[in-house]
């Protein structure tokens, strides 16, 4: 099946404005620029983001561990999102969606290297983060320590 025209809600005195996201765009149609965040905002959202990226960590981890990689990889997949939310955040920037060049891990040992790859990562954002006043937790690590010793 074919889809080659969308409707796109045009502003109406009547008629309240409402978000549309377009799916598919096969010809280039115009978009309105993402809403900037304020400073505060955006270091609300980051810390936010920060926190459920280390709740997330621990349950990938217990996917990995149950040996079920599916699930595990999609909890690493969400996190490297998250993470990916958060450095342009840091940085400032609008959020927009890139697409992770980031490969499937097919092993235990896979998973465990690219969960603690990302929490580098993510330990890295977080020093930024509270250069900047952000809120992040005290000491995550920890507990993904306890549960990377278990593999």
């Amino acid at each position: 099946m074919t889809v080659d025209w969308v409707l796109i809600p045009q502003k109406d005195a009547q008629i309240p404005q409402q978000e549309c996201r377009l799916l598919l765009d096969k010809v280039g149609l115009p978009s309105a620029p993402p809403a900037s965040e304020s400073t505060e905002e955006r270091l609300r959202l980051a810390s936010r983001d920060v926190s459920t990226f280390w709740m997330m960590t621990s349950i990938s981890m217990k996917y990995v561990l149950r040996g079920d990689l599916i699930m595990g990889d999609r909890f690493i997949f969400g996190n490297a999102y998250l993470l990916q939310d958060v450095k342009q955040r840091v940085a400032g920037e609008t959020l927009h969606w890139q697409r992770l060049n980031m490969p499937f891990a097919t092993t235990r040992a896979e998973q465990v290297a690219l969960i603690r790859q990302l929490c580098t990562e993510m330990q890295e954002e977080m020093r930024k983060l509270v250069a900047q006043r952000g809120q992040v937790p005290d000491d995550p690590m920890s507990i993904i320590e306890v549960w990377l010793s278990i593999e």
